[in-house]
């Protein structure tokens, strides 16, 4: 079992890439409104901000999967409401994205509902000379994540010491 250092409330300590609850231009309350009515859910956002330019990349998702024109609709109309409202001072480069198969989790609601399923999760720090996480999500608690390694073996990965959890989702092909 990992020290598990939290203060005050573990929901706030996940940040992983970026998170719905980390925004630094204030986009989530600009862009999910127009994501929502456009029939999609907003999956995730990352964002990566250089001296001359950024990067902002959102994730959506809908009910069928995504579509290569999906993404150019949402693009469309969040590349037009992010001008007009101005909240990136700098160049950027807008992605829209599907999260795929093997998707980032940037919420603690994500990772909740990935419970019974197989993660990837990597830390900010070594704990037990180890960075890399993969194994069975067991549950989610107020001690971390609780995940199965191997056969009879789980290991508690607190909150804040997460940087990034996915889904690792094996494909498999019909003959």
């Amino acid at each position: 079992m990992f020290y598990n250092g939290l203060q005050g409330p573990w929901w706030a300590l996940f940040i992983g890439r970026m998170n719905l609850n980390t925004d630094p231009f204030g986009i989530v309350p600009i862009v999910k409104p127009v994501i929502t009515g456009m029939g999609y859910e907003l999956w995730g956002l990352e964002c990566q901000a250089g001296i001359r330019s950024a990067k902002v990349r959102v994730y959506i998702d809908g009910a069928n999967g995504i579509t290569l024109e999906d993404c150019s609709q949402v693009s469309e109309q969040i590349s037009a409401v992010l001008d007009v409202e101005d909240l990136i001072h700098m160049p950027y480069t807008l992605e829209i994205s599907s999260p795929g198969i093997n998707r980032s989790l940037f919420t603690v609601e994500q990772i909740q509902a990935a419970v019974g399923r197989k993660i990837k999760v990597k830390t900010s720090w070594p704990l037990e000379g180890r960075k890399n996480f993969s194994g069975i999500l067991e549950r989610v608690g107020e001690m971390g994540l609780e995940i199965r390694v191997q056969e009879n073996a789980s290991c508690t990965v607190p909150l804040n010491a997460v940087r990034n959890a996915k889904l690792d989702e094996e494909i498999q092909f019909q003959n």
